[in-house]
């Protein structure tokens, strides 16, 4: 797949949607359309490589750190036992991983009983009301 036909590319060119969360200049974070819970999400690299490993240590460094950042901040709204890294590789063309908060590791251990599919609606729904359980300072600092 090439860059112009990866949907994580045309977020990059077009801006965030409405489930986008964050963005900083080399990385954005967005709901998954196929969460695992409430507030399962991805920090995603601007630039397009398919595997996380791809990435140049300087891209890498700043994808790790906002998602610490990001994973932090669903901890402390969520109140939640964890919040899960995971990074496939073999799903979209585009480098991503995935934030899974989470009570019970079956969540992500046992993941397809736990997956659902979410409507642009209902997508848009869930990221205005996680904008609005995360604390007003949780991604100030560094970007």
């Amino acid at each position: 797949m090439s860059p112009q036909d990866c949907s994580f590319c045309n977020i990059v060119s077009d801006g965030l949607p409405p489930h986008g969360l964050f963005e900083t200049d080399n990385s954005f974070v967005v709901l998954d359309r196929k969460p695992l819970s409430f507030g399962h999400c991805m920090v995603v690299p601007k630039r397009h490589v398919v595997k996380l490993y791809e990435l140049t240590p300087h891209e890498h460094a700043n994808v790790l750190a906002l998602a610490q950042r990001f994973a932090l901040g669903l901890h402390r709204s969520l109140g939640c036992r964890s919040v899960a890294y995971l990074a496939f590789g073999s799903g979209l063309p585009h480098a991503h991983l995935h934030l899974v908060p989470h009570d019970d590791p079956n969540t992500v251990l046992e993941p397809l009983k736990h997956v659902r599919t979410r409507t642009d609606e209902q997508l848009e729904r869930d990221a205005d009301r996680l904008r609005g359980l995360l604390s007003d300072g949780w991604h100030q600092g560094e970007s």
